[in-house]
């Protein structure tokens, strides 16, 4: 490779000077019919005031900056070695200031090229690159009208960055919770093999429950024998959709391991998370015949009784409750005026509950031991 290398600078160096050459001839070039005046210089006659520079668009300064950032890339190739902290902060400290001009001329194209660049300088770059990606995300997400950006070419960068985007979950104080729910998918497509302790570690971290729920998310679709405890340790401490997925991806696995973690999430002195841990302990391994309680209809007689996800109905009324028919006969049996017992299996414990007759408000599914 390094023999190639000095070989394929030339080469490309050359091209660029003859190239850029040739432009400059053609642009000095009188026009048909006209004579070259030797007194005007090339910038006269080309209609350009003496001593302007291109403009940013123009197309010898944008060859130049690309053989110029070739010219780095293919050094360090040969060098073996990554620029210096202090020429990456020197880099993007240039490469920002063409932000507000690409900005300016909503380039979309320009900033989705700006935006790699800064990527690949890491930690000093990551900050700008991701504000670029926020703002052709959003453009991308209301049409792409503004800036012409498309969501493949976005996704693409942002997909081989996967380093920014872990910067990204990791600095919730310098990423936008906008930004960080948009790096879960491209990231994880570009992880190592067994990603599920990187994502734990994220989503203890995250304190956005959107966020929370989206690395939840992933987690459960990299759940397979073997990431047991990086599952039980992440679903410790969270609440909500996020809780109700990691024990989800538990339950399915149903390998011992999973199991004996549902058990020990069921004890959890948070509510969301000891429901649906309560609740798929019985749905897999149920000590009786009974309905399940999946969810309560808000404001219900389940509800103001004191009923929960996850309890399991044993009987109502004093009569065995077997299927959900059997409940829905009994419920309707009894009377709104009176109170009647519902004993329901909650954990590892019978709870007796009174509850008003003639409706109940919760959504179940009958379970059987064995089944």
């Amino acid at each position: 490779m390094k023999t190639l290398l000095p070989a394929i600078l030339v080469a490309f160096i050359l091209g660029a000077v003859f190239g850029v050459a040739a432009s400059r001839r053609r642009e000095s070039a009188p026009p048909s019919g006209e004579r070259a005046d030797p007194g005007r210089s090339a910038e006269a006659q080309a209609g350009a005031a003496p001593g302007s520079r291109p403009s940013s668009d123009d197309p010898r300064r944008l060859l130049e900056e690309e053989n110029r950032l070739l010219r780095e890339r293919i050094a360090r190739m040969e060098r073996g070695s990554a620029p210096s902290a202090e020429e990456s902060e020197k880099r993007a400290k240039e490469l920002i200031k063409r932000i507000p001009g690409l900005l300016a001329k909503k380039d979309g194209h320009g900033l989705l090229k700006l935006m790699r660049e800064l990527a690949l300088l890491g930690e000093p770059g990551y900050v700008a690159a991701l504000k670029i990606a926020e703002v052709l995300g959003r453009d991308v997400e209301n049409g792409g009208g503004e800036f012409g950006a498309s969501a493949s070419a976005l996704h693409n960068v942002l997909q081989s960055s996967p380093g920014m985007l872990e910067w990204a979950l990791r600095h919730p104080d310098l990423a936008s919770a906008w930004m960080r729910l948009r790096a879960i998918g491209p990231m994880m497509a570009q992880l190592e093999p067994d990603p599920a302790a990187l994502f734990g570690e994220l989503l203890r971290n995250e304190k956005d429950p959107n966020v929370s729920a989206s690395l939840a998310g992933g987690l459960y679709s990299m759940a397979r024998a073997g990431s047991e405890q990086a599952l039980i340790d992440a679903a410790r401490g969270q609440t909500g959709q996020a809780a109700r997925t990691l024990v989800e991806a538990l339950a399915n696995l149903g390998t011992p391991e999973a199991r004996a973690g549902l058990r020990e999430l069921a004890a959890s002195q948070d509510p969301a998370l000891r429901d649906e841990a309560s609740y798929q302990v019985l749905r897999i391994d149920p000590p009786s015949a009974g309905v399940l309680i999946s969810g309560l209809v808000p404001k219900g007689q389940a509800e103001a009784a004191g009923l929960r996800r996850g309890d399991l109905v044993l009987s109502y009324n004093g009569s065995p409750v077997t299927a959900f028919d059997r409940l829905r006969e009994e419920v309707q049996k009894t009377s709104a005026e009176h109170l009647v017992p519902i004993v329901v299996q909650r954990g590892n414990e019978t709870v007796t509950l009174q509850i008003r007759g003639q409706q109940i408000g919760i959504y179940g599914d009958e379970v059987k031991p064995g089944r």
